[in-house]
């Protein structure tokens, strides 16, 4: 059986071909959920990973910010190597998982996908990254983090896609609801977050999965 992967940005396009042995070694490791199956629901899986399994490994992974920062300048290669993971071969993006304390620069609202400017310590007064406060959140890079869930175990690859989006909607109802973010503008907050580097050092846009130090 094949399945077509299409990767756009984050992936490259490519034909994978996996087993029936596969298949099955993969739905008894899912528990009997079968993704692409009327059984599989991708709102109700995202919730029932996200404590034990979604925020467990990047809290437990994640690099102190300003660490990772400065190994990407100064060694990209090496730093992908040890802090990243990436989906697929060479040639895909890397995605990382991050810790730190920023100063609110700026909320920006404008649009639904909100966006805040993140001064990391030490504090300048300069955007270091860019973090996504929703409602809508762009990208995929907490289902891309994810080193437990592999795009071949998918026989559907919209189920693949809605997962992503469930995991980002975790992000809006569990972690930046209430929080008036706008209030906050010039004041600190300590983050947890992923991100992928598809743009470079100077352009990274995190998705936070824990903020605290804030009040909602």
């Amino acid at each position: 059986m094949f399945s077509i992967v299409v990767l756009a940005g984050i992936f490259s396009c490519k034909i994978v071909k996996y087993t029936a042995a596969d298949q099955a070694k993969a739905r008894e490791e899912r528990n009997g959920v079968t993704f692409g199956d009327s059984a599989f629901d991708a709102k109700k899986y995202a919730s029932d990973i996200w404590d034990t399994k979604v925020l467990s490994l990047i809290e437990q992974t994640a690099v102190n910010l300003p660490d990772l920062i400065s190994g990407l300048r100064s060694d990209e290669k090496k730093t992908c190597t040890e802090y990243g993971y990436r989906v697929g071969e060479e040639g895909s993006f890397y995605n990382f998982a991050v810790k730190g304390k920023i100063k609110i620069l700026a909320v920006h609202t404008e649009s639904r996908n909100g966006t805040l400017d993140g001064d990391m310590e030490p504090y300048d007064g300069k955007k270091d990254i860019t973090v996504q406060i929703g409602p809508v959140f762009k990208g995929s890079a907490i289902r891309d983090y994810l080193n437990f869930i592999s795009i071949n175990t998918f026989e559907n690859q919209v189920e693949f896609a809605k997962l992503g989006t469930e995991l980002n909607m975790r992000v809006r109802d569990t972690v930046v609801k209430d929080i008036d973010f706008v209030k906050l503008s010039g004041k600190e907050c300590t983050l947890t977050g992923v991100f992928t580097l598809d743009n470079g050092v100077d352009s990274i846009v995190l998705i936070p999965v824990k903020i605290t130090g804030v009040e909602k």
